[in-house]
């Protein structure tokens, strides 16, 4: 019986000692991946850290534009160019005007009306 016993014993130490060197295995590998990953992720950090600086500096420079430009604006007169805008539409609607009483004779004596 104790042979009997003895013969499981050492069947169940090298099934479990087969087991642990498969997991032995797995967490290398495990391991391997992730020291991978963790070298492409700062690789791919490292590379695009000065395109983030770029970024930053162009985002600063947008930042001082759109400051400067609603200074600009604060400060312009909009009624005034509101009133010139309206002042040359109507200028030039009286001037097609004016074209078109000039052209329409002109048309009709060609027969081209």
């Amino acid at each position: 019986m104790d042979s009997r016993n003895e013969q499981e014993l050492l069947k169940t130490a090298r099934e479990q000692s087969r087991l642990l060197e498969r997991q032995l295995k797995a967490m290398r590998l495990t391991a391997a991946f992730l020291g991978a990953a963790l070298v492409l992720f700062l690789a791919c950090s490292l590379a695009l850290i000065p395109r983030y600086g770029r970024m930053l500096g162009q985002m600063e420079e947008v930042s001082q534009n759109l400051t400067a430009v609603s200074e600009q604006l604060k400060d312009s007169d909009l009624q005034s160019m509101l009133e010139n805008v309206n002042q040359l539409v109507v200028t030039t609607e009286k001037t097609v005007s004016e074209l078109e009483t000039i052209i329409r004779p002109l048309s009709r004596l060609l027969g081209k009306e």
